[in-house]
């Protein structure tokens, strides 16, 4: 019996290590709901119990026993104390009153009180059982067995978490007892640390919470259970699912490298799984790997997820709507200020800029970027100049998108034009450089032309003697006489201006002055006939001297005819040896080509000189 008893004390020992891990364990939890201390077990008294088969039970082999004899059944009868031969031999020995000794039970289980018959008792060497008849037995029974409880569940999701039990519903818990000798009494139980109340019927769970239950039964003879402990939980609420956004996106407009993580929570059991889904595609459980969105389309997407605990519990999907962004922006370049395009070169001046803008289809332009002639990439913030070199310059630019989308890169050629136009002038029709004055005629015209290495000539441009400025269309005229100036410049087709040129002349409109003289002088006149006109007479060989003068260009020739003879140059003094009417035509032209015309009529005649 020291043996068991000993096995018994290392068994409680285990039972009070594990019930205080368990506390420790549980304590946060158990803390929400079970703020006292748990309440202790109610106490039994030990006692004898008689069946209702009218059997006895004794609480122990402990419980001392005397033997009483009675001649009759009924209650109250006279009865009489049975002494062993322990207790007369004493009372002899000592001379004083006799004191009746209790005697025990060996151990647990069925005793009897037997009187067996003599007859077999001294001829039969056969057990004395074994010749019992059922009226020579009375049987005793020593109970020193504890009752022992279970518990029944109702069927539903559950997990072991440490030595806690979590379920997923309501549950409804039993208490069942068994007690092998006197048979149960009562089962007791306290629900998170309550007073221990007695079992009546099944124990209803239903609100989420921690708790404690401990039970424990006790026999008819107050054999008392150890009260044992079972920690379980509710876990009534779903998990808590979240995504996250990685990488690259502006709000809900993600990026081809943005990608998706999940987490989720779960207050009790714990999460199971956790499922996701983007549009109407396949329902994929979670691994804990990043998901991966560059292969879907542009456009509107919905992330589906949602998490199942391990008491299956399982949350309300949630649903995030998002847009992914994979196309770049578009971007342009555009000339601001002087430009020209002359078959598929653009020639732009100094003073032009490029303007680069973009647009985007959603998440808006970040930044644009641009490379002159292939060197350092920088960012446009405002139109630009080109390096004041002539000469040809690549612009490559891209833009980036708020989701960092890249467009293809593009390059626009141009041509810096810094060179200005040369423009000159010409006359058309006469002129002539007297010492340090041009002098031209009212028919001479003006003829300004320009040249352009590069961009090419757009115009020619003038002013007259102060003037308006007026655009050169075709070489004009001057005809007001007198000195004159021409301011006049050219601009190329990228707005380069020419600087200013100036040429003065002077516009002869005046023709000469003619003049003649006759070597002889005269008085006499006579009717002419050819022009029916009184003119002077002169003798034979006078000589007629013929002169022009021009205030300006100057006399170029003086032309006359004779009647109707050739046209001559007049170089030297005109004889008339001969009789006759005459007729002069004189003309005299100046150096721009003014004529003056003159008539000179006159009749020589053979005269003789008077005394």
């Amino acid at each position: 019996m020291k043996s068991i008893k000993g096995g018994t004390q290392v068994n409680n020992l285990k039972i009070l290590v594990v019930i205080f891990l368990l506390f420790i364990f549980m304590a946060p939890l158990l803390a929400q709901n079970n703020p006292s201390p748990m309440a202790n077990p109610l106490k039994h008294e030990k006692k004898v119990y008689v069946s209702e088969d009218h059997r006895i039970y004794l609480p122990g082999r402990e419980t001392p026993l005397y033997l009483r004899l009675a001649t009759s059944p009924e209650d109250g009868a006279e009865n009489y104390l049975l002494y062993n031969e322990e207790s007369r031999k004493k009372a002899k020995a000592t001379g004083g009153q006799i004191k009746s000794l209790p005697f025990f039970m060996e151990g647990p289980g069925r005793h009897s009180i037997v009187h067996p018959s003599a007859k077999y008792w001294k001829e039969k060497k056969v057990p004395v059982d074994a010749i019992l008849t059922p009226d020579r037995i009375f049987y005793i029974y020593v109970d020193e067995d504890i009752p022992n409880s279970k518990k029944i569940i109702s069927k539903v999701p559950q997990i072991k978490k440490g030595e806690t039990t979590i379920y997923g519903r309501k549950i409804t818990i039993d208490l069942k007892s068994t007690d092998k000798t006197s048979g149960v009494k009562e089962t007791y139980y306290s629900l998170n640390g309550a007073e221990f109340v007695p079992y009546s019927a099944s124990l209803n769970v239903e609100k989420e919470a921690s708790y404690n239950l401990r039970y424990y039964s006790v026999d008819n003879v107050g054999n008392t259970e150890k009260p044992n402990v079972f920690l379980f939980a509710l876990d009534l609420t779903s998990p808590e699912s979240e995504h996250l956004v990685k990488n690259i996106h502006k709000g809900d407009i993600l990026s081809p490298k943005a990608t998706f993580e999940l987490t989720s929570s779960d207050n009790l059991a714990g999460v199971a799984t956790t499922y996701y889904q983007i549009d109407s595609g396949k329902e994929r459980i979670y691994t804990g790997k990043v998901i991966p969105i560059a292969t879907f389309r542009d456009g509107e997407h919905t992330l589906s997820y949602y998490a199942r605990d391990k008491v299956e519990n399982t949350e309300v999907k949630k649903i995030y709507k998002f847009y992914l962004d994979k196309i770049p922006p578009e971007v342009k370049a555009d000339i601001v200020g002087d430009q020209h395009k002359k078959g598929n070169v653009l020639f732009v001046s100094g003073r032009s800029k490029v303007k680069l803008t973009a647009t985007d289809n959603k998440s808006g332009v970040n930044q644009i970027k641009y490379l002159v002639d292939a060197r350092q990439t920088l960012t446009y913030d405002s139109p630009f100049e080109l390096p004041k070199q002539s000469g040809q310059h690549s612009i490559n630019y891209f833009a980036i998108d708020d989701v960092q989308n890249i467009s293809p890169k593009k390059m626009l050629m141009l041509t810096l034009d810094l060179t200005k136009p040369n423009s000159k002038y010409a006359y058309i029709g006469p002129h002539i450089q007297v010492q340090d004055t041009m002098y031209i005629s009212k028919d001479t015209k003006i003829k300004l032309t320009a040249s352009d290495t590069q961009a090419g000539v757009q115009k020619i441009q003038y002013q007259l003697d102060g003037g308006a400025v007026v655009s050169y269309n075709e070489p004009f005229y001057v005809q007001k006489h007198g000195p004159h100036n021409v301011a006049y410049y050219s601009t190329d087709k990228v707005n380069n201006k020419e600087n200013e040129n100036r040429v003065e002349f002077f516009v002869d409109t005046e023709p000469p002055v003619i003049h003649h003289h006759f070597s002889i002088k005269t008085t006499r006149k006579a009717k002419m006939k050819t022009i029916s006109k009184d003119v002077e007479i002169y003798p034979k060989n006078t000589m007629v001297y013929l002169g022009a003068t021009d205030e300006s260009s100057g006399v170029k020739e003086i032309k006359y005819r004779i009647n109707k003879g050739k046209r001559k140059t007049y170089i030297d003094l005109l004889p008339f040896p001969n009789v006759g009417e005459y007729t002069i035509k004189i003309k005299a032209i100046d150096q721009v080509g003014n004529v003056k015309a003159d008539t000179l009529n006159f009749i020589i005649k053979d005269i003789k000189p008077a005394n």
